[in-house]
C-alpha cells in the first residue's frame, strides 16, 4: 500500500472517530491542532488503525505517533515489512 492511500484511509478513521468530517489530515498535523483528539481518541484512533489495517502497535510506536506524518510511516513500514 502506498504512503498516500494510508493517509486517505488514516483521514477517514480520524473522521468518524473525531466526528468531524472537516478534518484534512497532512504529515505535520498534530494532537494539539484538534480540539476533540485528546488522549483517549488516541487510544481509539490507534485500535481502529490496528483493525484496519490489521496491524499491531507496540508502545514504542505509539511514542512516536507525536503527528500524521509519524503515523503514516508506521502504518507503511508495518504493511510493507
Amino acid at each position: 500500500m502506498k504512503r498516500e492511500e494510508i493517509l486517505i484511509k488514516l483521514q477517514e478513521i480520524f473522521r468518524q472517530a473525531l466526528k468531524n468530517d472537516s478534518i484534512i489530515l497532512s504529515d505535520d498535523l498534530n494532537v494539539e491542532a484538534i480540539d476533540e483528539w485528546d488522549s483517549f481518541m488516541h487510544a481509539l484512533i490507534i485500535s481502529e488503525i490496528e483493525n484496519n489495517f490489521s496491524i499491531e502497535f507496540d508502545f514504542d510506536d505509539i511514542d512516536k505517533t507525536r503527528n500524521v506524518g509519524n503515523l503514516i510511516n508506521i502504518v507503511f513500514n508495518k504493511l510493507n515489512k
